[in-house]
């Protein structure tokens, strides 16, 4: 049950451009207690900018907090916490330099957990388990008044400067910010408008059924059972398209050419398609060299129908599958992923050298007639 009083603790004030933080602790007991929280993204919460707690890795750190990982049990690394636009604000009693003295955090007041919630969530489910440890204290960071956007931008900026994490959420919370102008306009100065973009026509892609990709991308917050790649791969495999011509096109444009992209693509490779755990086609190993050839599959189509159709996609990409076999494994054989050819490519580099050899095998285009 949560403590009805007051909580009370030795804090040093700083300022930081005008933003004050104040270092201090909070123990174990005061975390159950519920004096924090997780802004965590969901389909019912799709403003969050948090992953959705894993519960895994709350045991595993119950358990070293416990003693059970056979090391000792310390987590020195600040947990960085925000209290928002609220009133009352935090009150903070200082000793006569000024900086230092006794932090007060009133009943009810909320601090968001902007990093180290699966700390938090360790720690909570380690002292359920052992209540002794309700003293443990860990070293916290408080910031006052930041928005909710703003702790978005700290959890973007601490996630991706100080260590690397998945970035599924960060790609949603950089689609969120282009709302923002001012936000929006560094992320087209960054050069990362497209990951946005890229973004809804993922989510225009899993609205739609009946191709290849539905319930096969795992999206953060949701069930991901049946998913074959991540969200923040098929994103960032996407980049070539939308930085092609078909970068102008509405992102649910987008999803429809692609949607037909890989109905003929599942027509030419049905069984690497229909079993994604024995070839890479649908793994980072198909997916980057693929888009990557996207726009000239696409374009050589318009060039010959005026439209872009799926029969239109499939009569190049077997014409394509047809001259691989020259020199390499034919149909779904060359998406295995122990004896195929595009198994062999497994990094970045790989993925451009594969590009390079199925751009290499597509059907020549007509030449230019100049007159």
């Amino acid at each position: 049950m949560a403590s009805k009083e007051n909580l009370r603790v030795p804090a040093i004030k700083i300022e930081q451009a005008g933003t004050v933080l104040y270092i201090t602790f909070l123990r174990a007991d005061d975390v159950l207690n519920g004096v924090t929280a997780v802004d965590a993204w969901s389909p019912s919460n799709k403003s969050g900018y948090q992953r959705m707690p894993v519960q895994a890795r709350f045991r595993k750190i119950a358990r070293y907090v416990m003693g059970k990982e056979g090391s000792r049990p310390i987590l020195p690394q600040a947990i960085v916490l925000n209290l928002r636009n609220e009133t009352p604000r935090l009150k903070f009693t200082s000793t006569e330099d000024g900086s230092l003295g006794t932090l007060e955090i009133k009943h009810g007041q909320q601090l968001w957990e902007v990093d180290g919630q699966h700390r938090l969530g360790g720690l909570r489910v380690a002292v359920e388990e052992n209540p002794s440890l309700g003293d443990y204290p860990v070293p916290v960071v408080i910031t006052q008044g930041l928005s909710k956007l703003e702790e978005a931008v700290l959890f973007f900026v601490v996630n991706t400067t100080q260590k690397r994490v998945p970035t599924d959420l960060a790609h949603r919370l950089i689609e969120q910010q282009m709302t923002d102008p001012n936000l929006k306009l560094q992320i087209v100065a960054s050069g990362r408008d497209w990951i946005p973009k890229g973004v809804r026509v993922v989510d225009a892609m899993l609205a739609k059924s009946g191709h290849a990709w539905e319930g096969k991308i795992a999206i953060p917050g949701t069930n991901n059972s049946g998913a074959v790649t991540k969200q923040v791969s098929f994103v960032s495999s996407l980049k070539p398209v939308l930085n092609s011509i078909y970068g102008s096109v509405e992102p649910e444009e987008i999803a429809e050419l692609l949607i037909r992209y890989w109905q003929a693509i599942e027509e030419v490779y049905p069984e690497a398609i229909a079993d994604p755990e024995e070839y890479v086609i649908q793994k980072t190993a198909g997916i980057f060299p693929l888009h990557a050839i996207a726009p000239e599959v696409l374009e050589m189509v318009r060039s010959r129908s005026g439209k872009i159709t799926k029969d239109g996609v499939v009569e190049v990409i077997a014409e394509l599958n047809k001259n691989l076999g020259k020199n390499y494994e034919s149909g779904s054989d060359l998406w295995h992923r122990e004896t195929g050819e595009a198994a062999k490519y497994g990094s970045q580099k790989g993925f451009r050298m594969l590009a390079d050899i199925l751009r290499e095998h597509l059907p020549k285009s007509k030449k230019l007639q100049f007159v």
